[in-house]
């Protein structure tokens, strides 16, 4: 009997198993509302009554025999055998995992939802406290909104805390796996189950594949497997697998040279030296680190610009702001442009009509309520334009002018000369008028003013003083000035007293102490000291400089040179002669160039084919094509071994071969021609290329940078020196 009815039931439950498993749901519609039934049975579950029939999410799944009835913009849960399990209550409801749901209620302070968890029978397993859930595995991001802030944190399903709400964002990577955002914006990598696999020490945590993670860090990428550990360090601009093998692309190596001579190697695309910090690039992340590469500053989707001192400039959203370089934001990023001057700085705002510049201190003080058109250096001064016109400002950006001017010319003795309503002009640097605007032409001299008003000339004094008036025009030199008349040109000096009592053809300056006075063939020196006139002897053809007590003169087709008193000193033999410097003339006979000196003894044989004047005690001299540097004495200082030689107010610049060298301004050769190209900014340290690589050297001769970099930037006694980087094999360690 026992037998018998264990057997008659296991084939009960067989046959109820075959049922169930048969059993399949469908929606129907009638008369614009939502039903189900099921379609094995033809049974009707829920008459046509609904708007919607599944979940909230969009789905529609039969969930361990559970549904989500909606009607009127309210969700409940049901059973398929008809009954409804909660009241329609819901704004959101869908499956979570182990016959849980998440629910979304309509928050009574806002539009937003808040959400929980309930079990199958409608029991509250989470309250509804949350405005944000997200499911991941068998665990939910949570979140809650504070003020206009979210605080994130991890539940499990049971409700119990993974992670407190006290994270700016947590993101699901897998199933696994979340990216946890802390209050500085660094993520570290954390199981679903609240265990920190890392440390938070990345700003960017995404998914690379099914084991390894993608991380960045001020830009820098790296990639780490699911137990955090470092597979790539963070270090490289981009890496990829090649046949399974790590590739790395490093980004530039930028040494760093200071004047202590310290040097070390960063890596970023580029690199600005603001004196004890470093503003670095690093793809589109702008930060500024200290000697500890600590950052003190750091902005992405940031640009610099350009820098000045220890001051940069920054592009944010296309908006240009200043920080110092402790990183303290100067100016904000709201202008269009950003100018540096030694002692101000200037902001620019574009519109559609016109450019603003605003003026500020070096530590961001607004200087003046005003706004300028145009802003340009001028001397140790400003020139600004404002309403169309031109004023002054100060080192330090302060107007001292008003916005008058139609131009400004440049200062002479504390005066320039201004032009108004197309008038010429004196003005002070404060910009009042020495001089009202009445003229038609006006030129500053030394301690005069000439001018012209129509038909009108004369002098004035640097009070306004007027000292003599002509009527011709005038021709201004250095101590004296010629007026032309229709029958010559007569002399005055400073005082508008006459210096000559007959008019000469021409009158031209040889020196500042010597007034050349020509008459058809007739030469005259006037001495400017003495006021005495000397006339020269009868053939000369040209009078040229005086120099050294000497002057050159043409005759019979050759040069000479007499004395200061029209006597010849040295004889008219030669085919040309410069000007004496450093007691000896260059001079060229039967072709070739030698030197003689006051005396006219030879000092050195005319044996060059081009000889340049002494200067600090050497000239330049070229022989059989090649040019050299010798001394007063004729000795060679540099050899004659070279294409071209560039004197420099401090060094000289040889070239041959198309390569160039340099020399010191002592003629000592501190690197022979072997570079592509020479730059200086200081004419003390030199950065040299060859080819496209360069390195740097001083004019001591001292090597600082070898030449092995790809780009190298000076700024002041500092250098950053470039290195680009390629694809390589990833270097373990």
């Amino acid at each position: 009997m026992t037998l018998r009815f264990s057997f008659l039931f296991i084939i009960y439950l067989y046959l109820s198993m075959d049922i169930h498993a048969q059993d399949v749901f469908e929606r129907f519609s009638d008369h614009s509302k939502i039903g189900l039934r099921n379609t094995a049975s033809s049974q009707i579950i829920f008459n046509a009554e609904f708007n919607e029939i599944g979940w909230s999410n969009g789905s529609f799944e039969i969930n361990e025999e559970k549904i989500g009835l909606k009607q009127n913009e309210k969700w409940a849960l049901a059973s398929t055998n008809g009954t409804r399990i909660t009241r329609h209550y819901y704004s959101s409801l869908y499956p979570f995992v182990d016959e849980k749901y998440i629910i979304g209620i309509r928050s009574n302070f806002s539009i937003l939802n808040d959400y929980g968890l309930i079990d199958s029978r409608g029991k509250e397993v989470i309250p509804t406290a949350y405005q944000w859930i997200e499911p991941v595995g068998e665990t939910l991001i949570v979140a809650k909104k504070i003020g206009k802030e979210y605080t994130y944190g991890l539940l499990n399903k049971n409700g119990k805390v993974l992670l407190p709400l006290e994270y700016t964002a947590i993101t699901k990577l897998d199933n696994n796996t979340l990216s946890v955002s802390n209050t500085e914006n660094l993520a570290a990598l954390v199981s679903t189950k609240g265990v920190m696999m890392s440390d938070f020490i990345y700003e960017t945590l995404l998914r690379y594949d099914e084991n390894t993670f993608k991380i960045r860090f001020k830009n820098k990428e790296g990639l780490i497997d699911k137990a955090g550990n470092e597979i790539i360090p963070p270090k490289y601009k981009a890496f990829e697998y090649k046949n399974n093998n790590p590739q790395v692309l490093p980004f530039s190596d930028w040494t760093i040279t200071k004047e202590t001579g310290n040097s070390h190697i960063i890596n970023h695309d580029n690199v600005w030296i603001l004196g004890p910090t470093i503003a670095v690039q690093t793809d589109d992340y702008a930060g500024i680190i200290d000697s500890n590469r600590s950052y003190a500053f750091g902005q992405p989707l940031a640009t610099f610009t350009h820098s000045s001192s220890e001051l940069i400039a920054l592009n944010f959203s296309g908006r240009h702001g200043v920080l110092n370089y402790e990183g303290i934001q100067v100016l904000p990023n709201m202008y269009d442009s950003i100018q540096f001057y030694p002692k101000a700085l200037f902001a620019a705002t574009n519109s559609s009509s016109k450019t603003e510049w605003q003026a500020f201190s070096p530590s961001g003080q607004s200087i003046s309520q005003y706004s300028y058109e145009t802003v340009l250096p001028f001397g140790d001064l400003i020139i600004a334009q404002k309403n169309g016109k031109y004023g002054l400002l100060s080192s330090e950006g302060f107007e001292q002018s008003p916005f008058i001017f139609d131009s400004i010319g440049d200062f002479n003795n504390e005066l320039a000369v201004a032009k108004y309503q197309n008038q010429l002009g004196v003005i002070k640097p404060n910009g009042n008028w020495l001089i009202t605007p009445y003229k038609d032409k006006i030129k500053i001299v030394s301690n005069r003013i000439f001018y012209q008003q129509g038909t009108e000339s004369g002098v004035l004094n640097l009070s306004d003083f007027l000292i003599r008036r002509h009527s011709n025009p005038l021709i201004v030199f250095s101590n004296c000035y010629a007026e032309k008349l229709e029958e010559g040109m007569l002399l005055y000096d400073f005082n508008g007293v006459k210096l000559i009592g007959n008019p000469r053809d021409s009158i031209y300056e040889i020196s500042e102490k010597f007034i050349v006075l020509k008459t058809k063939e007739k030469f005259e020196l006037l001495n400017l000291e003495n006021k005495a006139i000397v006339l020269l002897t009868k053939g000369i053809q040209e009078v040229s400089n005086w120099k050294e007590g000497l002057i050159a003169i043409k005759k019979d087709n050759e040069w000479g040179f007499i004395s200061e008193r029209g006597k010849l000193t040295i004889a008219n033999r030669y085919q040309k002669a410069k000007d004496f410097s450093e007691g000896l003339s260059a001079v060229q006979l039967n072709g070739m160039w030698g030197f003689i000196n006051q005396s006219e003894a030879i000092v050195i044989q005319p044996n060059y084919e081009f000889a340049s004047s002494f200067k600090e005690g050497l000239a330049i001299v070229k022989q059989n094509g090649l040019y050299g540097l010798i001394n007063p004495q004729g000795v060679l200082i540099l050899d004659l071994d070279y294409d071209e030689i560039n004197a420099h107010p401090n060094f000289f610049l040889l070239k041959k071969d198309t390569l160039v060298g340099l020399a010191d301004k002592k003629g000592r050769l501190i690197r022979r021609p072997q570079f592509t190209q020479l730059e200086s900014q200081d004419d003390f340290y030199f950065i040299a290329s060859k080819g496209n690589k360069q390195g740097v050297f001083s004019i001591k001769g001292l090597d600082i940078l070898p030449i092995v970099y790809d780009l190298i930037k000076q700024f002041g006694s500092s250098f950053a020196a470039k290195e680009a980087q390629g694809w390589e094999a990833l270097r373990k360690n």
